[in-house]
């Protein structure tokens, strides 16, 4: 939902790979957020034979009811980190994701000798 509520509207594909997850899983998320009414999917206008979903009013609504709660996670989750050592922990972290993320769609299942010749 955050996603949503940041980025707008994403295909069900792109707000799985956003996120980082396997894709039953995923579609089992967006499953449970649909019948919760936090979220709705639509046909995509751009591709009929796709779903785009976006985050509903009440999806909304609930997101901002949990920011108390997420502020108090993140400060937990943060360590003791000052805001500027949590930018360089995140600016790494996306480098990291921006190099994994083609081994996560691409190289699945291959041997780590291919792995590393094509990837590093």
């Amino acid at each position: 939902m955050a996603t949503l509520q940041e980025t707008g509207d994403l295909r069900k594909p792109e707000l799985i790979r956003y996120n980082l997850l396997e894709f039953s899983p995923g579609m089992e998320v967006i499953r449970r957020l649909i019948r919760k009414g936090l979220i709705e999917d639509y046909d995509d206008p751009e591709d009929g034979r796709s779903k785009k979903v976006r985050i509903t009013g009440r999806g909304s609504a609930v997101f901002r009811e949990s920011l108390a709660e997420m502020t108090k996670a993140s400060r937990i989750i943060g360590g003791g980190l000052s805001s500027k050592e949590k930018g360089r922990f995140v600016h790494r972290a996306r480098k990291l994701l921006r190099f994994h993320q083609p081994f996560r769609e691409n190289g699945q299942g291959n041997r780590l000798d291919e792995i590393m010749e094509k990837y590093t």
